[in-house]
């Protein structure tokens, strides 16, 4: 019990840490941006058409390719997946007709979607990510969080563009994810690793397009410390390194009686 409880501890002090450090990055790109002027760029608009129309495609897919019987989530998780996808598909053309109309009301919507549904249901589901977990869980808590971190911003001047920008390219980062796992998976690259590098590759598409060109830097250097400070503090022994950069697949998240059924 006292190894139990010294490992939570840990554990939650890794966490906190990992928190105060995204907090603090997204401080420093605040710093950093807030004299920028808020003029939208002809690159952040051509990015935000393209993650528009990618949409197309990736909702497509994935409402003719449902999930095999014997793969069905939990009541809660299935429950909550499907707040995710409602609460971001929301959120998405809220922002879009935010932008279309140029009315307040729509980009108040999609900023409360996003607090009430769409980021709390990513912050939940960051711990059963696939792939590396040593960048995978980093990663995601940083995209969350500074989804977050637009969303407030959005919410409290609804008539901002830059922020609205910010706030829809920074859903769409999922987007990405699905469009290089394609790409990479059709051309035969990163075969063992294909999940973690379409992530990293699609934050570091995005990023500079919402943190300006100290975007990239910024999330490396954020990736570098976290999983430096996890080594540190939690001092994994050999085995429990190699289960922290290896591409995991996604655990199973029904019950074992019925993923045995044939």
């Amino acid at each position: 019990m006292p190894v139990l409880n010294k490992a939570v501890m840990k554990s939650f002090v890794y966490y906190l840490i990992v928190a105060g450090l995204t907090m603090a990055a997204l401080f420093c790109f605040h710093f950093l941006t807030k004299y920028q002027p808020r003029e939208c760029q002809v690159e952040k608009l051509v990015l935000c058409g393209i993650s528009a129309f990618m949409n197309v495609f990736v909702l497509t897919y994935h409402v003719n390719h449902p999930p095999h019987p014997k793969f069905f989530l939990s009541i809660q998780r299935r429950t909550l997946l499907y707040l995710h996808i409602g609460s971001g598909c929301l959120e998405l053309v809220s922002c879009l007709l935010a932008y279309l109309m140029g009315h307040a009301g729509w980009a108040l919507l999609a900023a409360a979607v996003a607090l009430a549904g769409h980021i709390p249901t990513s912050f939940y589901q960051t711990a059963i990510v696939s792939g590396s977990k040593a960048i995978m869980i980093p990663s995601y808590v940083f995209v969350t969080t500074l989804h977050l971190f637009c969303a407030l911003h959005l919410l409290i001047d609804p008539q901002s563009t830059y922020w609205l920008l910010n706030l829809f390219l920074v859903l769409n980062t999922y987007v990405w994810v699905r469009v290089f796992y394609f790409l990479f998976g059709r051309i035969g690259l990163f075969t063992e690793s294909l999940y973690t590098n379409s992530v990293l590759f699609a934050v570091l598409l995005v990023l500079p397009a919402v943190l300006g060109f100290v975007g990239n830097g910024l999330f490396v250097g954020y990736l570098i410390a976290t999983v430096s400070i996890y080594y540190l503090l939690m001092r994994p022994n050999g085995q429990k390194r190699s289960q922290l950069i290896i591409e995991n697949a996604r655990p199973l998240l029904v019950s074992k009686a019925l993923y045995e059924q044939d």
